[in-house]
């Protein structure tokens, strides 16, 4: 059942690094399909309860991260995203899930400043969508269960 989620969480990361949207037609079934996954499976409240701290913790972090930098970095689709992953993934994974979410992005950040630089050298002010993170997380802790 885990490869459907992955789907999923990989054409995410791909729509979100090529378009920088997470569209909700996507999100939310995968969000669903964790819950449904886990209620097959028998552990409905390890995902239910994923599902509301992996929501919470990214939106937390979106609302610190905004107020320090004094730009909105508030996006649904990331929020949404994080949920489903916390659905398919489980509650008992929420910290290693949020250390290695904010490494590998950390990660793709650098890269893309020094790989990743316009044709004047500066790199790009928006930043990197954070859904190619939530994947590449998700998958690990997928292959690592």
């Amino acid at each position: 059942m885990e490869i459907i989620g992955l789907t999923f969480a990989l054409t995410l990361a791909l729509l979100d690094l090529q378009d920088r949207w997470l569209p909700g037609y996507l999100t939310v079934p995968m969000l669903l399909l964790g819950l449904l996954s886990a209620q097959i499976s028998e552990i409905t409240s390890a995902s239910i309860y994923g599902a509301m701290a992996f929501w919470f913790g990214i939106t937390l972090t979106m609302v610190i991260h905004s107020i320090i930098a004094k730009r909105n970095f508030m996006s649904g689709g990331d929020m949404t995203m994080a949920a489903a992953c916390g659905a398919w993934i489980g509650i008992d994974k929420f910290a290693v899930f949020v250390g290695l979410v904010g490494m590998s992005h950390l990660a793709f950040c650098l890269l893309s400043y020094k790989f990743g630089a316009d044709q004047k050298g500066e790199a790009n002010p928006e930043g990197l969508p954070l859904g190619p993170a939530l994947a590449l997380t998700m998958l690990v802790l997928t292959i690592f269960h």
